[in-house]
């Protein structure tokens, strides 16, 4: 993802492997670089159509090709499908702006956003099997404690592992 002033607020560019097969579309799936995807709620707020052009700064004019919502049975997908809600302004303090939902793009969007300009963001939901021992359970807090460490400078950006959720705390009660 990257975020960058935009529609007004905040833009979000977000891509994932086959996005639209667990999307409702209207319109077209984004194909090229400057194609996007617009939630429709976004749509009729903004009063954008499908066909007009959004300028994103620091990055290509954005071609809007076609309009988004997320089906109930498709949540599973997006692991957290709130993530591709907007939010309305609201007036402070503290003051927020407008929060558009993601413009589902191409991967291929990402090839000329600048490096260190956007973030990969995994989740991975925890799975606990039937016959786990608390050795499996001591395994997955030193793993969640590892990626949690704060910044680490890697070759080709930065990794900071971050968590929703508290392992360590959860597993003291356990």
């Amino acid at each position: 993802t990257v975020r960058v002033p935009g529609l007004g607020g905040e833009a979000m560019l977000l891509a994932r492997p086959d996005a639209c097969a667990h999307l409702e579309v209207t319109g077209a799936c984004p194909r090229l670089p400057g194609e996007a995807l617009l939630a429709d709620a976004d749509l009729a707020y903004t009063d954008l159509q499908i066909g007009d052009r959004v300028a994103l700064e620091g990055l290509p004019t954005v071609l809007i090709v076609g309009s988004y919502s997320v089906p109930e049975d498709q949540a599973g997908y997006w692991f957290d499908p709130s993530r591709l809600v907007g939010h309305a302004p609201r007036a402070g303090p503290p003051e927020v702006p407008y929060q558009p939902a993601p413009l589902v793009v191409a991967e291929s969007a990402f090839e000329s956003v600048p490096s260190g300009a956007w973030l990969v963001r995994m989740d991975r939901p925890l799975q606990l099997e039937p016959d786990a021992t608390p050795a499996d359970l001591a395994q997955a807090v030193r793993t969640a404690t590892a990626a949690g460490r704060g910044p680490q400078q890697l070759p080709d950006g930065v990794w900071d592992g971050s968590s929703l959720n508290d392992l360590p705390a959860l597993a003291g009660e356990i």
